[in-house]
C-alpha cells in the first residue's frame, strides 16, 4: 500500500487516525482498559495480567506511547505508564462531534430552508443555501472543538500577562480566554498555517491557538 497523503485531511482527522491505528489490536485495547482502572503500572505489572511475553508487551506499550495515548514516568529503574487523559478526552470529543454533526446540519437546514423556500425560484438556489449551511456548521464545529480542548503550558500564563500588561492568576486567564472564544462569532475565527486566530474587537485582543494541539500560544492586544 502506498503512502497516504495526509494533506487532504484535517489535523484532528490525521491525529485520530494515528490513535485509531494504535488501538487496532486487542492487546493494546486491553492495556488501555487496565490503565484506565489504575493510577499507573509497569510493564511487569501488565505481563502478569496478559498472556503475553514481556518483549511483546513492551512493543505494544511503545505503539501506545508513540500515539500519545499513554505516557511513561521513570522511577528508579522502572518505567511506570499511565493514561494520557488529554488524548482520551480529545478522542471522545472528536467522536461526539462527528456523531452530532449530521444532527446539527439537519436542524440548521430545517431552520433555514422553510423560512426562505418561498423566495427560492429554482433548484440552484436551494443547493447554494445548503452549501452555505454546511459551512456555518463547519465553523461551529471548529469553535466547539477549541472550547472543549484548549490547553495551556506553564510559560504561556506569564506571556499572556506580559502581553496584556496584567497580573491575572491562571484561573483568571483561563476564564478570560474561554469567555472571549465563546463570545466571538465564527466569522472571526481564521486558520493560517498551523494556527487558529480568534479576533475579538469588543475586548481588543487576538488569541493565537495551535491547531494541532489546541494549545494557547499567546494573546495580543489589537492595534
Amino acid at each position: 500500500m502506498g503512502a497516504i497523503n495526509t494533506d487532504h485531511y484535517s489535523d484532528s482527522q490525521n491525529k485520530m487516525a494515528i490513535i485509531a491505528k494504535a488501538l487496532g489490536h486487542p492487546a493494546r485495547l486491553a492495556i488501555v482498559e487496565h490503565l484506565l482502572t489504575v493510577n499507573a503500572c509497569s510493564c511487569g505489572d501488565i505481563v502478569k495480567i496478559l498472556p503475553l511475553a514481556q518483549p511483546t508487551v513492551s512493543r505494544h506499550l511503545k505503539e501506545l506511547k508513540n500515539a500519545e495515548i499513554i505516557k511513561g514516568e521513570v522511577k528508579g529503574n522502572t518505567v511506570f505508564y499511565r493514561i494520557e487523559k488529554q488524548t482520551i478526552k480529545n478522542m471522545s470529543n472528536f467522536l461526539l462531534n462527528m456523531l452530532e454533526k449530521p444532527k446539527q446540519m439537519a436542524l440548521n437546514t430545517k431552520k433555514i430552508i422553510p423560512e426562505q423556500h418561498n423566495k427560492l425560484s429554482n433548484e440552484k438556489q436551494i443547493k447554494e443555501l445548503m452549501v452555505k449551511n454546511k459551512k456555518i456548521t463547519a465553523m461551529n464545529t471548529h469553535k466547539n472543538e477549541i472550547l472543549h480542548n484548549i490547553c495551556y503550558t506553564e510559560r504561556v500564563y506569564e506571556r499572556i500577562n506580559k502581553k496584556l500588561h496584567a497580573k491575572l492568576s491562571k484561573k483568571q486567564i483561563e476564564a478570560l480566554i474561554f469567555e472571549v472564544i465563546n463570545k466571538t462569532e465564527e466569522k472571526f475565527f481564521e486558520k493560517i498555517g498551523k494556527n487558529y486566530y480568534v479576533t475579538n474587537r469588543d475586548n481588543d485582543i487576538r488569541i493565537t491557538i495551535n491547531s494541532n494541539t489546541l494549545r494557547i500560544i499567546t494573546v495580543d492586544r489589537m492595534k
